[in-house]
């Protein structure tokens, strides 16, 4: 005797009818009529032999039977959903579409990635800058590059780059302000604010740098306060105070000599930049290529972070013994 089959599409619009606990929001969802998803729900439940739902004066609500249904159908959808979506995204021949954090795109990547499609004409990129990279949706996105890798299981999560923090300031600042020889000669000075830096538990503060520093109670008092890393950043370009810096972000600053650091200190950050994508995917060799350009550029970041030459500048680099 052969297998009895389960009619999917009346167990689609049950799902549904039972979400939503209307036939007509059920009917608008799936581009039906409620007149359809009455008939759906009707032949499911002659399947079934019960009545999954009590229909009251303009209400539903569902039986015994029809709670008892509705879990694993609904987790058998979402498992559908996403299995097609995967396969979509990784069949796609369209760019890669690469979700990152706002201060890192525009500080950090936005102006590398000349040099990526100079180097690989072949592959696009196509970034989207937004806050939201806490979850993955296959429909909006190929890779996500984030601080923190997370708990994204069935995916890769390889780090790209570290960071720390660092003191800055313009270099119009410190020749007004200079000589500035210890932490402690911050406190007489304008002092920039990064509240975005409190988002993550490891990052400082000016208190806890202080702190770190070695000046201990440290109450800094005024200075201009900003909710965005590098607006804070821009701040300290324009000699408006000392900003503590996300070496990721100021590094194309130091470079340019926009920035100068006031010590060699760098306050140790535990996260670090991750890329995470599908592990099984068609265009995982794109995503690979991307990867391994974004872990190259990060080097040559820490490389030229390292080598920044301090010499012939009216400061002395103060390193606290805690950390030498």
């Amino acid at each position: 005797m052969g297998r009895s089959l389960v009619p999917l599409n009346a167990s689609r619009a049950f799902e549904a009818a039972a979400r939503r606990l209307s036939f007509v929001e059920a009917a608008s969802e799936l581009h039906v009529t409620p007149a359809a998803i009455s008939h759906h729900v009707k032949q499911l439940e002659d399947f079934v032999g019960t009545q999954l739902f009590m229909r009251r004066h303009r209400a539903i609500e569902l039986t015994d039977a029809g709670r008892a249904c509705y879990a694993p159908i609904r987790e058998a959808i979402l498992r559908i959903e996403d299995t097609i979506l995967r396969t979509r995204s990784a069949h796609s021949d369209g760019p890669i579409r690469v979700r990152v954090a706002a201060c890192l795109a525009s500080k950090w990547l936005l102006p590398r990635l000349d040099a990526f499609h100079a180097a690989h004409p072949g592959t696009a990129i196509e970034v989207t800058v937004s806050t939201q990279i806490y979850s993955f949706k296959f429909d909006e996105m190929d890779a996500i590059v984030r601080l923190r890798a997370g708990d994204f299981n069935g995916f890769e999560i390889d780090p790209i780059m570290e960071e720390d923090i660092i003191p800055v300031c313009s270099p119009a600042f410190l020749d007004r302000h200079g000589p500035i020889d210890t932490p402690g000669d911050f406190l007489r000075l304008p002092l920039i604010h990064d509240d975005n830096l409190s988002v993550v538990p490891t990052f400082p503060t000016w208190p806890r740098w202080f702190e770190a520093a070695g000046v201990h109670d440290a109450k800094p008092q005024g200075g201009h306060r900003f909710d965005s890393s590098p607006m804070a950043i821009d701040a300290a370009i324009e000699g408006r105070g000392i900003a503590l810096g996300r070496s990721a972000l100021i590094a194309d600053d130091l470079d340019a000599g926009r920035l100068v650091p006031l010590s060699s200190f760098r306050y140790p950050v535990t996260h670090s930049y991750h890329i995470i994508y599908p592990s099984a995917a068609v265009k995982t060799r794109k995503i690979i290529q991307f990867r391994d350009w974004l872990i190259r550029e990060a080097r040559k970041t820490s490389r030229a972070l390292r080598s920044q030459d301090l010499r012939g500048r009216n400061l002395k680099i103060y390193t606290p013994q805690a950390f030498v």
